[in-house]
């Protein structure tokens, strides 16, 4: 598996997110969240294989409270799928990697983006 460096997303960047025509996901997560720690290989390696097919992003909850607050996240992890700068899925909890693709497909089959 390649390693990738997912871009970490504050307040005024997200809009990149919000303006972006296509999917994107974002996993919004906190350091002093274990379960967050515990599974962030797997949403890493999902983002490895759709690297060239979606917009990648992270959100550290602490370090963007007025974003975390405006889309209503008051657990970690949480996965947001968005379809041209709307949301369209929530994740909410631990993701294997196959949930994640599984969860995801059906928008990228949408899309041709595959």
């Amino acid at each position: 598996m390649s390693h990738i460096k997912i871009p970490l997303f504050d307040e005024d960047s997200f809009k990149e997110i919000e303006h972006y025509y296509g999917l994107a996901i974002v996993r919004f997560s906190a350091e002093w969240c274990a379960p967050c720690r515990d599974s962030e290989h797997y949403f890493d390696a999902a983002a490895a294989q759709l690297k060239n097919s979606v917009k990648l992003g992270k959100v550290n909850t602490l370090q963007a409270p007025v974003l975390t607050a405006k889309y209503g996240i008051y657990s970690v992890p949480n996965i947001l799928i968005f379809k041209h700068g709307q949301e369209v899925l929530r994740l909410r909890g631990p993701q294997s990697t196959s949930m994640l693709l599984d969860a995801i497909a059906p928008f990228i089959s949408d899309d041709h983006i595959l």
